[in-house]
């Protein structure tokens, strides 16, 4: 019975963060929209018109865009690191190898965050000066 009880309250935080993941990604779903514009030819003849670049992205534009797809989702992966460390904390109840547990996913979450916004921040300044 003691190890049901223990049970239950682990399997609800993991069906909580795995929900929270999945929801906090629905957002993205709409990134993958058709542009029909292009097809039809009105963006060229009424953006090229209109003095607008009109091209479609260069490789290393599409590179670059999926760099940086990949870097915000790590970056979404380490912010819930950290909110799932503060949660740990907030219910260690005075438990000191948990605080300590904790502590160190928080630590590690924000020093991943820090990694993935200087890589990204160099990213895009690679991407920039190759496009100019």
């Amino acid at each position: 019975m003691r190890l049901r009880i223990m049970l239950v309250p682990r399997l609800r935080n993991r069906v909580v963060l795995v929900l929270f993941f999945l929801i906090s990604q629905i957002q993205t779903l709409n990134c993958y929209a058709y542009d029909f514009t292009m097809d039809s030819g009105v963006a060229v003849t009424a953006g090229g018109g209109a003095g607008y670049d009109v091209a479609k992205n260069s490789l290393p534009e599409k590179i670059g865009n999926y760099i940086a797809i990949a870097l915000s989702l790590m970056g979404v992966i380490f912010l819930c690191l950290a909110i799932y460390g503060g949660f740990l904390w907030m219910t260690a109840r005075g438990e000191e190898s948990k605080a300590e547990e904790a502590q160190k996913i928080i630590r590690n979450g924000v020093i991943g965050i820090i990694v993935i916004l200087a890589a990204y921040s160099v990213t895009m300044f690679v991407s920039n000066l190759m496009l100019k």
